[in-house]
């Protein structure tokens, strides 16, 4: 079913309390968001064990909150609503997460942002496709013959760990470890994959511990790739925090793999329920890039990021507080009605699709959005050329998470080569 069927009249009741992490399960809470922006685009939300809140879900505010890094800090608390949010409990992962780039502010982002740059030049980004291509290529061999696969675990999830593997240099005899690690960092409140946050506190000292042994690695033996830059960095003459070295592994690992998955796998999701969009791509394949921002907009990998106020300020008359935790729901904006019209539909020839917010704006601009963008064309270039009839069937299983919007379990059918 569309979200255009599931998005039901506005109703005069209270707001969703987006704690609620059962709130996520079928996907982004799109009734909850929509009530959000039209009753109250700048709500208090209580939390359990914390002080609570400012829920921001209209565009223009989440705009001007991030191109105001002075006022809106990432290094203050970082990214997330709170450790407790995401299971994160262990104090090194903690560290770590504060010492990543997505936790700093200027001047420190960035000079950290331009250590790492070059790796994603258009240039570069260009060399990759061929290796992007042939990989999407080999996946799509493997199900060929089969006429239907679970397009998730099979065809969205290699292709970014594929990719990211080349970028970071991990050995090919380690990246199943490496998308483990992702999937189980991410999913620490999913009973699926744990009993309790505790139970996978372990995956943390698993991934600091590879990424150390790597980067020794590359001190001895400097490679072309980014873990070499890293582990080889030095500022004023000295070498990065070992906080910092965890930090960017896990950014990486994590960030580099769960977006562009999950837009894969949700762009397929909509071509399903948009049938005549997908007749549009097959008509007209020049429409793809266009497709990819839609998809980008409407999937809406990373839900929410998390800002804390530097001094007492407002937005739209509320008076935030200096130390306010302000959350921008890039999972309300996309949909915002005063910037996209007709939001809920899935539209591959949207003029403006490319304002989503699905990398962010401003001083956080996502670094690998055309590294991203770039796989998303490739895989539909080449599956909407081999499988025109490809499309989701079943259930779908979306992780227990309010933070990522991601889907566990998608099966496709399609009619098989041979």
């Amino acid at each position: 079913m569309s979200i255009a069927a599931t998005v039901q009249p506005l109703y005069p009741t209270g707001v969703a309390d987006l704690n609620d992490l059962d709130l996520f399960m079928n996907g982004q809470p799109h009734e909850a968001f929509r009530n959000l922006r039209e009753q109250a685009p700048v709500f208090w939300n209580p939390e359990a064990d914390g002080p609570g809140y400012w829920v921001i879900t209209k565009y223009e505010d989440i705009v001007q909150i991030s191109k105001q890094p002075k006022l809106f800090s990432n290094a203050v608390g970082g990214h997330y609503i709170s450790y407790d949010s995401m299971g994160i409990t262990d104090p090194e992962a903690q560290t770590a997460f504060l010492a990543m780039l997505l936790a700093m502010d200027p001047p420190d982002h960035n000079v950290h942002r331009r250590l790492i740059a070059p790796a994603f030049n258009p240039s570069i980004v260009k060399q990759f496709e061929i290796g992007v291509r042939k990989k999407v290529r080999e996946l799509l061999d493997a199900i060929a013959a089969k006429g239907e696969c679970d397009f998730v675990t099979e065809v969205a999830t290699p292709l970014p760990l594929w990719t990211l593997s080349e970028l970071l240099g991990v050995p090919e005899e380690d990246r199943a470890d490496v998308i483990q690690w992702s999937n189980e960092a991410l999913a620490l409140l999913d009973p699926d994959y744990f009993a309790n946050p505790a139970a996978g506190q372990h995956v943390f000292v698993k991934m600091f511990d590879y990424g150390k042994k790597m980067m020794a690695m590359r001190r001895e033996n400097p490679a072309d790739d980014l873990l070499s830059v890293m582990a080889n960095t030095k500022i004023d003459g000295v070498g990065l925090p070992q906080a910092t070295l965890d930090g960017f592994f896990v950014l990486m690992v994590l960030a580099g793999n769960e977006t562009t998955r999950n837009t894969i796998a949700g762009g397929l999701r909509a071509l399903t329920e948009f049938p005549e969009q997908r007749r549009k791509l097959l008509a007209d394949r020049s429409l793809i890039p266009n497709a990819v921002e839609e998809m980008l907009r409407y999937v809406s990998a990373i839900i929410y990021m998390r800002r804390t106020a530097t001094a007492d300020t407002e937005i739209r008359g509320q008076k935030i507080a200096k130390g306010d935790k302000v959350v921008m729901w890039y999972g309300g904006a996309n949909f915002d009605a005063d910037v996209f019209a007709d939001p809920y539909q899935f539209d591959v020839t949207r003029a403006n699709a490319r304002d989503h917010l699905a990398f962010g704006i401003g001083q956080h601009f996502c670094i690998g959005s055309q590294v991203a963008r770039m796989q998303i064309r490739v895989m539909y270039e080449e599956i909407l050329n081999r499988f025109p009839d490809i499309h989701a069937k079943g259930t779908y299983r979306y992780l227990r998470s309010n933070h990522l919007s991601g889907l566990k379990s998608m099966p496709v059918a399609f009619t098989a080569e041979g």
